[in-house]
């Protein structure tokens, strides 16, 4: 593999992370669109795509660099790409960044062209744009997120039919309220009067209309509507 980041593979390495993120450790594993950094407790699984900068670190205890545990994608054939890593933790307990401010918790239950769909405990169903994913790690202690038990986590994905693209599936909730990128803004949370191949336009809790890029947009969720509580 001829690859700049190649001589780092093995090593410590600081990646600083869209957000941005700086993110210490061992750098453990590298494919062609992705890379996996071991902290000491735990692997985060970054995109190249979202890696502004690579640089040697030397950790206070070395021991924090050794091998560690076993690679979490250790079945998972060579060469490992992101999408391979976001099919293996389907269905598994998994932090994901996508705002570039805060992580959700829960797991992958469908992927699609472009987008997943994640569950979580807390926001429900939410459709994440792939590359937009600033890193994903997965939950390898022995409980799962917020004390739930994994045999009686309760996944329960939405009842709207999955599209082929993030768009397309944007599209089916027009008419319906949407919260995006996880309703930090207060601008991306409302009625969803249109969606376009480039463009959506929401109303707002005033009454006031707001048009927005898709360009922008990275993930959204839909709160189920009365018939489906």
């Amino acid at each position: 593999m001829n690859d700049p980041l190649l001589p780092f593979l093995g090593r410590p390495v600081e990646v600083e992370v869209t957000g941005p993120f700086f993110i210490a450790g061992l750098m453990v594993d590298l494919g062609p669109d992705v890379t996996v950094v071991y902290t000491g407790e735990q692997f985060f699984y970054i995109p190249l795509l979202h890696i502004h900068a690579v640089q040697p670190y030397k950790p206070r205890d070395d021991s924090a660099m050794d091998g560690g545990p076993e690679l979490p994608h250790e079945n998972v054939a060579d060469p490992i790409s992101f999408r391979k890593m976001l099919m293996h933790a389907k269905g598994q307990f998994i932090e994901m960044n996508v705002t570039g401010r805060d992580s959700i918790h829960g797991c992958v239950t469908a992927i699609m062209n472009d987008y997943v769909e994640f569950y979580s405990p807390v926001f429900g169903t939410i459709y994440v744009l792939i590359e937009h994913i600033k890193f994903i790690v997965p939950h390898t202690g022995p409980t799962a997120p917020y004390g739930l038990k994994t045999v009686s986590y309760p996944v329960h994905p939405a009842r709207l039919d999955l599209s082929r693209t993030f768009r397309q599936q944007l599209q089916k909730s027009v008419g319906r309220m949407v919260v995006m990128d996880l309703g930090h803004n207060p601008d991306k949370i409302g009625m969803l009067e249109a969606a376009g191949d480039h463009w959506a336009e929401l109303v707002r809790s005033d009454g006031s209309r707001i048009k927005l890029n898709l360009r922008h947009v990275k993930s959204f969720a839909r709160p189920p509507g009365p018939q489906e509580q």
